[in-house]
């Protein structure tokens, strides 16, 4: 397992996928803000004033990541602010689905 991880072709390609999956998340968020901050609300984590600014905020910055990852520009933090995000959502979906 060792051998695979350290494999710098299997480095690329997770880079390249997980850079291509931000960006695809980012589009329809960043087409139409609205909509996103209504889905933020409907997890009722944060006041609505920052579910706006969320909606704005964040797709933009999944767009970087994944604009970032497949770049190699800033890897190490494109990569930590990207592992910052999937664990931020996993906690959203963990706590909505404990609340039903």
């Amino acid at each position: 397992m060792g051998k695979i991880m350290s494999n710098r072709y299997v480095i690329l390609l997770s880079r390249f996928v997980l850079g291509i999956i931000f960006i695809y998340a980012s589009i329809d968020k960043i087409i139409d803000p609205i909509s996103f901050s209504s889905t933020i609300d409907n997890y009722h984590i944060s006041p609505y004033s920052l579910n706006n600014i969320a909606a704005l905020v964040i797709p933009w910055l999944e767009l970087i990541i994944g604009v970032f990852l497949i770049c190699r520009i800033f890897i190490n933090g494109s990569s930590f602010i990207a592992i910052l995000l999937l664990l931020f959502f996993i906690f959203i979906l963990t706590q909505a689905l404990l609340r039903g």
